[in-house]
């Protein structure tokens, strides 16, 4: 989503997603990372080298990160995906390469990444770098599921190659599945 990005977020359509996950009974949403656009993981060492052992320039950027970033990201979804929330539609949520790390270890806890606030925040399980998560899936009639149901094994990772070249990443992924014979569904 990249939320915060003037360029690159559309935050019609983000709103618009929203809003038919809220109204969709059976809507399961998995989130792939860079859910903000902040910096991106090459950039965090020199950033806390030029901050250097400041305390309260620390903890005002993770304020910053906070009131312009996180907390209007987590408004947004509980505007407009209330339902969605409550009924766990929102399953994990793994971490990209533009989340932040908050810095100052009286503030937030050390180490502790946006996407993880988020997940605390709106209550949905963070899930780290990649997941592989078991959905069951049923047949039904109204609320009433027919059967046993179908297990769908999904794997979910933000990116599989850091060189930002389509081709790559792509083959990249298929060399990390060999093995993975039981993924039904691969999400990047």
């Amino acid at each position: 989503m990249h939320f915060g990005d003037r360029q690159g977020h559309d935050s019609n359509l983000w709103r618009k997603f929203l809003e038919e996950v809220d109204a969709t009974d059976n809507a399961v949403v998995f989130g792939l990372g860079d859910y903000l656009d902040w910096t991106r993981t090459t950039h965090r060492i020199p950033l806390k080298t030029t901050w250097g052992e400041d305390d309260k320039a620390m903890e005002q950027l993770d304020e910053l990160v906070m009131d312009g970033l996180v907390y209007p990201f987590v408004d947004t979804i509980r505007k407009y995906a209330p339902h969605a929330l409550k009924r766990k539609a929102f399953v994990c949520f793994v971490e990209g390469n533009h989340h932040g790390v908050f810095l100052a270890s009286h503030t937030l806890k050390s180490g502790r990444t946006t996407t993880e606030e988020i997940c605390r925040l709106l209550g949905i399980r963070y899930a780290g770098l990649s997941a592989w998560v078991r959905l069951q899936v049923y047949r039904s009639v109204g609320k009433t599921k027919l059967g046993g149901g179908r297990a769908m094994n999904i794997l979910l990772n933000h990116s599989t190659s850091s060189s930002g070249k389509l081709a790559n990443s792509l083959a990249s992924a298929q060399r990390q599945l060999e093995g993975w014979r039981d993924v039904d569904v691969f999400l990047t």
